[in-house]
């Protein structure tokens, strides 16, 4: 059977049969005599035969029925889930898991040759096939198991899927897959052979993000990739890998001096190349004892031993993913490797060509190194075709523009001292070129000069929010970056190299003039060169998008220069979401909603890990605001921003759930006054004018994992707001927080406007403050009379509809206290008193009481003897509703005396000089019908 399997097999290829029988009875005898033969010595011949033997029964399975493909790929994988599903890390069955991922890679291999696209699909995408335990893999102690895994992916990656479809089978996020695979690049302490690999699924991500066949997300688009690979430093990683190429077979020394008879020199184990980090190898082989042994022996030799290697497979995987990436960035790439010098490192790893081709190993080993130089030689082509002639003049330029930016955005620390100055250099220059270069420099691929822009761009925006309190203007930035400008877009539109050089002198709209009147004479061509129109304000807007994403998800916490860039990236976003309506309509174009909420519950996620008590006790003891309320606080911040003035925003926000994302997050929001006062101003602009917003605040809960309810709730965010105002009146006489009361009464001002709101404050123990802000408990001392502010203001709205006019005459103190403000001298508060109680008066069920009230026929009395014309106005309207149809009321007021009162008030009115001569005419009619309708009947006859 071993002789002749290479004929059989050539014959069952070219015979015309199509039986599965045929093929079926040769896998029985191919099992039958793999049992009953006998194991022979090794011999290389007899490696070969049974490679031919192999090789038949894949052509039989393939030929015959490919259900066996299916069965054994179902069974392989249901071997790992078995160790490794759910999630879990399991130390159990590694040589099984080792072989099984290891044979699935061969069956992935035969399926792209032998199966169609469809079929190939279906089996791993289609089928409800999940392969969320392949990233657990990527964490087995073994490296060739993780390597294995990796390959896997790859293999994945490049025949026909989309991203949705690979993402979801492996359960992990864009970002997060770019994530591991740089840092599995990036590590050190990682093997060569698991680097390799992740080399290789890099280089197909980056290869695929452009296609539109694989409809690849925004987040793995050109610019997000290239951003993950600057922010992990891959490009110094690279550098450091090239210095350390290892060129022998083995790191046994020992081995290799009996083999071959002499000892490796020196420069052999060393890079030829100049290196900054030291490149000897260590004897990795070595037991920990005897190599702590060598290294103490000698303090002069601990930069002997660099626990670091790359082999010439690992270098090749290195040249792979730098030609995808130069594919990708052009000459912001290329521009990298000569910053980092990868190019001369490269250069170092071409050494001589071995010699040894005897054994396998060996000839392996022959090939490899061809291979890696090979690659070596396309990446330095490449390098060399998208380098620009240019480039000293543009990093020269770049260095000019980042010192121009960053010393206007320092201005910033000089408290608005040079508005006027700022405000006549954009008049001078032109404001649609200041904004259109920091754009352009926005998108330029080198860190500093982007970073410095942002922070211009910031600046300038705060100046034109701040404009209305630092004095006048005429221009107007919001104009300015909102007004869609033509520009020229073409087949290179990603490369900003060949648009930068113009900017410095003409703006955009400038530059498109110029262009055509010097190609008037010709007709473009319409596929390479097509106009249209776009705002400044949506390319900043999208530009700020995609770093506000690939910061916010970067996992370096340690480097601060990373966070300090995170947190202008926001300023910069924030101020740009209050000052555009453009780049509001662009966010949510591009679901900043779903975002911004996606990032607070995984807030909610990383907060609920640590204990309350514990983190609580941390923030009282430390005085200061947690890392992770923060960084809260910045994304409130920008929801503010983003709310203001916008009834869609808010509408998307409502239906993404934020407040119930608000109420769930409240607990640890109010250990922080200043992140608690944002949380207050952010509801407060988030429910103005916006009824479903507000109603969204009686279908919250903090149950987790759960959204708004369908019916209000007893324990809504709205409780929670009438808890704190309640809280912070009590304590209002010691520790007074006049934002947190003012911005709490400006959500539930906003919320009465809701028949659930008012429902909810009315079954509350929100109307128990009139016990607490009674001028004769209080003596009315500071701050108590701007707590009688916001009460008044509160009730003055709350009482415009019918539970309000219900609910506070019949609360503890409620009309006393009312009463006695009404007599007090402050105008603000006496107008709000008396307009209060105007609003009780239209009320027909309050009129008994207040018509039987002595305080209240007093304060009437004294409004008409004392009071001013708007004071008048009101005590007239509530006499007119409380004696309209009401012949009781009627006989009380005239029994009382206000005819007498009416008709003095009407006396002084007469001598006073009104401007308004329309209200006064108004007022006296008004007070002329009062009276006809409180005279007698026998005068009304006459």
């Amino acid at each position: 059977m071993t002789n002749i399997t290479k004929s059989l097999a050539e014959l069952l290829k070219s015979s015309e049969l199509d039986n599965q029988n045929v093929h079926q009875s040769i896998l029985k005898l191919a099992r039958t005599c793999s049992v009953i033969g006998k194991a022979e010595k090794s011999t290389l011949e007899n490696q070969n035969v049974w490679l031919h033997f192999i090789e038949l029964i894949i052509s039989t399975l393939c030929l015959g029925d490919q259900q066996h493909f299916y069965n054994l790929g179902n069974t392989l994988i249901e071997l790992i889930i078995s160790f490794h599903g759910a999630g879990t890390v399991s130390f159990m069955g590694l040589s099984i898991t080792r072989n099984s991922i290891i044979c699935l890679n061969h069956l992935l291999y035969q399926m792209q040759i032998n199966f169609n696209k469809n079929t190939f699909v279906q089996f791993w995408y289609e089928e409800g096939r999940m392969l969320n335990w392949l990233p657990m893999l990527w964490q087995n102690r073994d490296p060739l198991v993780r390597a294995s895994a990796l390959q896997l992916l790859a293999g994945l990656m490049n025949n026909l899927h989309t991203a949705s479809q690979l993402l979801n089978s492996i359960a992990l996020a864009p970002s997060e897959l770019c994530q591991t695979l740089l840092q599995c690049i990036a590590s050190r302490e990682e093997s060569c052979i698991v680097r390799e690999q992740a080399c290789y699924v890099l280089s197909s991500l980056i290869k695929n993000c452009n296609s539109i066949v694989f409809q690849y997300m925004d987040s793995l688009k050109a610019n997000s990739i290239l951003i993950y690979v600057e922010q992990n430093n891959i490009y110094y990683e690279i550098s450091v890998l090239c210095s350390n190429v290892f060129m022998f077979i083995s790191l046994d020394y020992n081995n290799q001096e009996k083999k071959i008879g002499k000892i490796p020199s020196i420069h052999s184990v060393q890079s030829s190349c100049t290196s900054l980090v030291p490149r000897t190898i260590s004897h990795l082989y070595n037991c920990q004892d005897e190599l702590q042994n060598c290294i103490e022996s000698a303090t002069t030799e601990m930069d002997n031993y660099l626990q670091l290697v790359a082999t010439p497979s690992l270098i090749t995987a290195i040249c792979r993913l730098l030609n995808n990436l130069i594919l990708l960035g052009k000459q912001d790439v290329v521009h990298q490797i000569y910053e980092h010098s990868i190019d001369k490192y490269l250069i170092g790893c071409v050494n001589e060509i071995p010699n040894d081709v005897e054994s396998n190993k060996n000839l392996t080993h022959y090939c490899d190194i061809l291979e890696m130089y090979s690659s070596i030689c396309t990446v330095l082509t490449n390098c060399i075709t998208n380098s620009n002639d240019t480039s000293q003049l543009i990093s020269l330029r770049n260095k000019l523009w980042t010192e121009v930016f960053n010393f206007i955005a320092i201005l910033s620390l000089t408290e608005n001292q040079h508005f006027e100055t700022i405000q006549a250099a954009l008049e001078l220059r032109g404001a649609e070129t200041v904004f259109s270069s920091i754009c352009i420099a926005m998108k330029d691929s080198n860190p500093q000069l982007r970073i410095s822009a942002i922070g211009c761009l910031t600046f300038l925006l705060s100046q034109e929010i701040q404009k209305d309190s630092l004095g006048k203007s005429s221009i107007s930035v919001q104009l300015v970056i909102d007004t869609p400008l033509a520009r020229l877009s073409n087949d290179n539109e990603n490369n900003l190299r060949g648009i930068i050089s113009d900017v410095n002198k003409l703006s955009l709209r400038s530059f498109n003039a110029r262009s055509t009147k010097s190609s008037g004479n010709e007709d473009p061509p319409i596929c390479d060169i097509e106009r249209n129109e776009i705002a400044i304000s949506e390319e900043l807007c999208n530009v700020l998008l995609h770093l506000f994403v690939a910061y916010n998800y970067n996992k370096s916490k340690r480097n601060k220069k990373l966070n300090e860039d995170k947190e202008l990236i926001i300023s910069a976003l924030t101020n740009l979401l209050c000052v555009s309506n453009t780049a509001k309509k662009v966010a949510l174009e591009e679901n900043l909603p779903e975002t911004i909420l996606m990032i607070l519950k995984e807030s909610y996620v990383r907060l609920n890990l640590q204990p309350f008590e514990l983190f609580k006790n941390q923030i009282d003891r430390e005085k200061k605001i947690h890392p992770l309320l923060l960084d809260m606080n910045a994304i409130l911040i920008l929801l503010i921003n983003f709310t203001y003035g916008s009834t869609v925003v808010k509408e998307a926000l409502t239906k993404a759930g934020l407040a119930d994302v608000l109420h769930k997050l409240w607990a640890w929001i109010a250990l922080s006054k200043t992140v608690s006062t944002t949380a207050l101003k952010l509801l407060a602009s988030y429910t103005t004018k916006c009824t479903t917003a507000a109603q969204s605040l009686t279908l919250t809960t903090i149950l987790p994992g759960t959204g708004l309810r369908k019916t209000p709730n007893t324990l809504a965010l709205i409780h929670v707001i009438i808890q704190l105002v309640c809280k912070e009146i009590d304590k209002a006489g010691q520790f007074f927080d006049n934002h947190k009361l003012h911005f709490a009464f400006h959500v539930l001002r906003n919320a009465i406007h809701v028949h659930e709101c008012r429902v909810s404050i009315s079954k509350s123990t929100l109307l128990q403050f009139f016990t607490k802000i009674h001028p004769i408990t209080t003596k009315r001392a500071k701050p108590w009379p701007l707590v009688e502010l916001y009460c008044l203001e509160f009730l003055i709205d709350f009482t415009y509809y019918e539970e309000g006019q219900l609910c506070v005459p019949k609360a503890v103190d409620g009309l006393d206290v009312l009463f006695q403000l009404s007599k007090y001298s402050s105008s603000s508060n006496r107008i709000l008193a008396i307009s209060i109680l105007r609003n009780l008066a239209f009320n027909t069920t309050n009129r008994p009481r207040l018509l039987s009230s002595v305080d209240f026929i007093n304060v009437l009395h004294d409004i008409f003897k004392n009071g001013t014309l708007d004071e008048i106005r009101i005590a007239g309207s509530m006499l007119w509703s409380l004696v309209s149809n009401n012949q009781k009321g009627k006989l009380i007021i005239r029994s009382a005396g206000f005819s007498q009162s009416i008709q003095e008030a009407l006396g002084r009115i007469t001598l006073l000089n009104v401007d308004e001569e329309k209200d006064e005419e108004d007022l006296i009619k008004m007070l002329q019908y009062i009276l006809k309708i409180l005279s007698p009947a026998d005068t009304k006859t006459d």
